[in-house]
C-alpha cells in the first residue's frame, strides 16, 4: 500500500459517518491491496459489517446492461467457419458468449469485468 493511500484510509478510519464517497475510496484502497475483505476490516481496524453494507449498497447502484454485443475483428469469418458461440453464464446472472477460439487471456479479462462490473 502506497504512503498516499495509508494517509487517505487513516483518514477514513477517523470519520465516524462514512459518505458515499468515502466508502468508495475505501473498497477502492482494499481491492488495490488484494486482501479479503474481513482480512482487511480486521488488520486496519475497520468494521467488516460497515464495509460489506457499503459494498453491497454501491453494488446495488450500478446499473449494468442486460447483454451489450462485441464486434471484434475478424468476427464474421469466425462465424463462417464456426457459428455456434459457447454461453458462459456468471454467478451473478450475467452471461458472456464467445466463439470456440477465443484468446484465452482476452477471455480471462472478459470474465472479470462481467464479474465485477468495473474495469479497473
Amino acid at each position: 500500500m502506497t504512503e498516499k493511500q495509508k494517509d487517505a484510509l487513516q483518514l477514513l478510519l477517523a470519520k465516524s459517518y462514512w459518505s458515499e464517497s468515502d466508502a468508495r475510496q475505501f473498497l477502492s484502497i482494499w481491492k488495490r491491496n488484494g486482501m479479503i475483505l474481513s482480512h482487511f476490516c480486521r488488520e486496519y481496524g475497520v468494521s467488516y459489517k460497515r464495509a460489506a453494507r457499503w459494498r453491497h449498497k454501491l453494488q446495488k447502484n450500478v446499473q449494468t446492461p442486460d447483454f451489450v454485443q462485441v464486434d471484434l475483428p475478424g468476427d464474421k469469418v469466425m462465424h463462417q467457419v464456426c457459428p455456434d458461440p459457447i454461453e458462459i453464464v456468471l454467478t451473478n446472472g450475467r452471461s458472456v458468449r464467445v466463439l470456440p477460439g477465443f484468446d484465452d487471456e482476452s477471455l480471462c479479462r472478459v470474465l472479470s469485468i462481467a464479474e465485477t462490473g468495473s474495469c479497473g
